[in-house]
């Protein structure tokens, strides 16, 4: 019997950097995440930024895709050293995609916006108003189209 695909998933999850990551290992990690993606049908979107003073940063990224594949590839990501502390979001299926044309869209943020998004999703923050959910809010989208109102996005470039 043929298996049938998995049904539209979506993750969020959150995540701290072991080291901070130089335009090099930025680019180098969105290439090998981009021709993954496309392979395998996953899209979405990874937010990154340096921490104060040159320390590890945070790592914010939306999956979507095939529920098998997307399961599949954060367990990696929870094994992969560059991360550490992950914390998953928003986990469970979708109606349809936020970023169907991405391969894997990313924006580097500065540290303050990435600290009153992740003040907001974070659950080791004070602020922390997001509960451990199964769908997106309608906050949390809205504080993402902020957030890529302001920020140039770089979804197709490899290079």
């Amino acid at each position: 019997m043929p298996t049938r695909p998995s049904a539209l998933h979506h993750l969020v999850y959150l995540s701290r950097a072991t080291a901070p990551l130089g335009v090099e290992a930025l680019q180098q990690l969105l290439q090998k995440a981009r021709t993954f993606n496309h392979a395998h049908r996953v899209t979405g979107l990874l937010l990154y930024s340096d921490g104060p003073d040159n320390t590890p940063g945070v790592f914010f990224q939306i999956l979507e895709g095939p529920e098998d594949v997307i399961r599949s590839l954060v367990s990696g990501i929870r094994l992969d050293e560059r991360n550490t502390d992950l914390h998953v979001l928003v986990d469970g299926p979708a109606a349809q995609r936020m970023f169907p044309d991405w391969a894997m869209g990313f924006s580097a943020l500065v540290p303050p916006d990435m600290e009153a998004l992740t003040g907001y999703v974070d659950p080791t923050k004070p602020r922390f108003l997001l509960p451990r959910a199964h769908a997106m809010s309608p906050e949390l989208r809205q504080l993402l189209d902020q957030v890529l109102a302001e920020y140039p996005v770089w979804p197709h470039a490899l290079g």
